[in-house]
């Protein structure tokens, strides 16, 4: 969200439940901004083609925050700099989120209610609100064991909020800090089990500004009332420029997109079927998409149609070592190894019935042998792609 702007909107013809529920993800209020109303009202088809009128054309917001079409309004919630229930600020770089049924005490689900973490994408040069204080005078406030880099002093200010919204009377309950001392944190994904995975899109390493390693993603688990998530990056999913991450709950494995020029589509496949928050520190395997028969095939087309337009190709994982990646060259060494390489793969979610890791500029490939496909960096079409395990 830029400016650090929290906002929600909603159709005045609908419930707002009803709309709110029915979103896949509730980016923190902004329930599932859909490519109809980022495209000005069009909707758009799997192939990026304009295919019909969604839901009409974008009206001129008079004050200048967010056009939308007619029926639909917006307020605004949780914006950066103001104090929330635990005395702490609303950092800036609002960024990836989703939105969680509210469970109560005894097992039952509130349908008034939602959950929502939300990441902010902050890094030492964004001059824009910490936590703590301009000055750090809040930071006695935080249990120091739930900073992950006290940064010497000076902790690090990126992380995550959690936020109660009230879906009936459309309004916010309350809000916290819920992950700190991390840096960059970006996209990320939901789990079944009740988590948000928040990603680090930074590689920095141990020196004299950072007292530990970053480029990890770590896990926050989703409560009802004030609490901090223990800041334990997920090792085994491997350290580089995070992006999105998606959990098939199928099979627990994670699906992870790497936001570079040359980056790569990894996979996390867990040594066994993950089941609650935690889990996923139990081990398991990185592994990067390959195509089958076509090793280190550069799908970025910068040169040549290495992918032609509506050819099939067979997907398969490479399994990755050295993980921790102290040289920041995971991707180098897995396109040596026969990965493909693509081009600023972003965020990345599941479809109902078909699991697939949906890229936002470049990829969409296989999960669990479901088909997909992989675009170009140029403007050319989709590349469709058959996948196996």
């Amino acid at each position: 969200m830029a400016g650090g702007v929290e906002l929600l909107w909603v159709m005045d013809s609908i419930t707002r439940r009803r709309f709110l529920v029915q979103s896949s993800a509730v980016a923190a209020g902004l329930a599932a901004l859909r490519p109809s109303l980022a495209m000005g009202g069009v909707t758009i088809d799997t192939t990026g083609n304009i295919d019909g009128i969604g839901y009409g054309p974008l009206l001129k917001d008079p004050d200048g925050i967010l056009n939308l079409p007619k029926g639909f309004s917006y307020h605004i919630i949780s914006p950066m700099g103001v104090t929330m229930d635990d005395g702490l600020i609303v950092p800036g770089k609002h960024d990836g989120m989703a939105a969680f049924p509210y469970i109560n005490d005894d097992g039952s689900v509130d349908p008034d209610r939602c959950v929502i973490v939300r990441n902010h994408e902050v890094a030492d040069y964004h001059r824009v609100p910490s936590a703590f204080g301009p000055r750090n005078e809040r930071l006695g406030l935080v249990d120091p064991s739930k900073i992950y880099d006290a940064g010497h002093g000076k902790p690090l200010r990126g992380g995550c909020t959690t936020l109660v919204y009230n879906l009936k009377e459309g309004k916010l309950e309350r809000h916290w800090l819920s992950l700190t001392g991390t840096m960059h944190n970006c996209s990320g994904g939901p789990t079944p089990w009740g988590s948000w995975i928040s990603c680090e899109e930074a590689m920095y390493v141990k020196d004299d500004r950072h007292e530990k390693d970053h480029g990890y993603c770590f896990e926050v688990p989703v409560t009802t009332s004030q609490s901090m998530a223990d800041p334990k990056p997920i090792v085994g999913m491997g350290r580089f420029l995070h992006e999105g991450a998606c959990v098939d709950p199928g099979t627990g494995i994670v699906y992870m997109t790497e936001d570079r020029d040359d980056g790569l589509l990894y996979r996390f496949v867990p040594d066994s079927m993950p089941k609650a928050v935690g889990d996923l520190h139990k081990g398991g395997k990185l592994q990067a998409l390959r195509v089958v028969g076509r090793n280190v095939l550069d799908t970025r087309n910068h040169n040549a149609d290495l992918i032609r337009v509506g050819e099939p190709v067979l997907c398969g994982w490479v399994t990755l070592d050295g993980i921790d990646s102290p040289d920041d060259d995971l991707r180098h060494r897995g396109f040596a190894s026969g990965a493909a390489r693509l081009r600023g793969a972003r965020g990345c979610g599941g479809g109902r019935k078909q699991r697939a890791s949906r890229t936002a500029r470049t990829s969409r490939a296989a999960m669990a042998g479901g088909s997909a496909r992989v675009r170009s960096s140029s403007s050319r079409p989709a590349r469709r792609v058959t996948g196996s395990n």
